[in-house]
């Protein structure tokens, strides 16, 4: 079905199916082009009528509108003082023709469109309406010339409760009056426009909307997380129940098994098998040095004093048969070793001598950190010998 509205300035087609609004389309033709049509014809009318010899005053909008509205049987009809009192309603209709057929004749092109290039079904009825008193005549030519039932659209036909014999009898100027009522009653904002739901809250409702849609994201993304998170958990305690299944099993093959009180008494043998370790090493360290050097002295080289310090000590002096010779040795702590002597030999040997038995003090397992302290020429009865202070640590 189609809805015709003829306005003042311009009119609108609206075409529904299944009570959805499908198109809708303005025309730039209504009640203002009928009227201009009548003020042209009145005006040739009363200029006839005045004779070539006399000039009468133009016609006015607003009387040619009076006219025009006086096809309705709900207007007013002229009186003798009123523009237009002898034109027929024929010659009325016959005037604002042309102007009507210019709607008609896009309204018709419109329907073209609607069943051509969409492939909808055609229209089978139409309802007009008007912002004049419309007269049945208009409404029986627009539906004449697109072939179709024509009707004024009157809210009062549907099954509407508690409407009284007063309201069904009611005139077509009333009837149309309730029209821009009965279509905000059907404002509904799903398929049509809502005159009572105004831009703020449109605006109002887009946000709200919005920031449930933003919420609800949140939701979405916080669940898959925590979904995420909850079966890396699962698996990450089915993995630790299969490690302990496991170690029981190799467990329940140790006899005895092991236990508290067990463990506490193989740590108090561990201990007092450590505290035994030490004691020898404690007792037997001093001979250990003296075989280790022992072993790695070549016969060039000569030792006059070995030190072997377990702990934090005090200087110390080299033997009082050198008492030209003093060094102080600075305070250690932990385990070190100080070794004074003398090297034989060529002169020119003596240095590489030294630096070879260092070499092999550092290829020994038991020192480390190995430092000349001092080293120097010194004469020893008719030779010159090489005097040296090494000072190590022991691992």
């Amino acid at each position: 079905m189609a809805s015709l509205f003829i306005g003042n300035d311009f009119s609108r087609i609206d075409i529904f199916s299944k009570g959805k609004l499908i198109m809708t389309r303005g025309i730039k033709a209504g009640i203002n082009s009928m009227v201009e049509s009548l003020m042209e014809r009145l005006g040739i009318t009363r200029n006839e009528a005045a004779g070539k010899d006399r000039s009468s005053p133009p016609i006015s909008f607003e009387q040619a509108k009076k006219v025009l509205f006086s096809l309705s049987t709900d207007s007013p009809p002229l009186t003798e003082n009123d523009i237009g009192f002898g034109i027929t309603d024929e010659e009325k209709f016959d005037t604002i023709l042309p102007a009507l057929e210019r709607v008609v004749r896009q309204v018709e092109r419109t329907f073209e469109h609607y069943t051509g290039g969409h492939n909808y079904d055609m229209v089978t009825r139409i309802y007009v309406s008007s912002a004049m008193n419309i007269s049945q005549p208009v409404i029986e030519y627009v539906g004449n010339q697109l072939g179709i039932k024509s009707d004024i659209l009157n809210p009062l036909k549907s099954k509407i409760p508690n409407i009284g014999r007063s309201m069904e009898q009611a005139s077509v100027s009333e009837i149309l009056s309730l029209i821009p009522a009965f279509g905000l009653a059907l404002s509904d904002n799903a398929y049509t426009p809502n005159l009572m739901f105004r831009f703020k809250d449109k605006e109002r409702e887009a946000n709200i909307t919005r920031a449930n849609r933003i919420i609800f994201a949140v939701f979405i993304a916080a669940l898959f997380v925590c979904s995420g998170f909850l079966l890396f958990e699962i698996q990450k305690v089915r993995e630790r129940e299969t490690v302990i299944a496991q170690l029981e099993q190799q467990l329940s093959q140790y006899k005895p098994r092991v236990d508290q009180n067990l463990i506490s008494e193989m740590l108090s043998s561990s201990s007092r098998q450590q505290q035994l370790a030490r004691t020898y090493v404690d007792r037997y360290l001093g001979m250990a040095v003296i075989s280790e050097l022992s072993s790695m002295t070549p016969p060039n080289i000569r030792l006059i004093d070995l030190k072997v310090r377990t702990g934090a000590v005090q200087s110390g002096k080299i033997p009082a048969k050198e008492p030209k010779r003093e060094t102080a040795a600075p305070k250690q702590e932990g385990k070190n070793v100080t070794v004074e002597g003398v090297v034989f030999g060529d002169r020119k040997a003596l240095e590489a001598s030294l630096a070879g038995y260092i070499m092999k003090l550092k290829s020994s397992p038991m020192f480390s950190n190995i430092s000349v302290q001092k080293n120097s020429i010194e004469p020893l009865r008719k030779d010159e010998v090489l005097y040296f202070v090494i000072e190590m640590k022991l691992v």
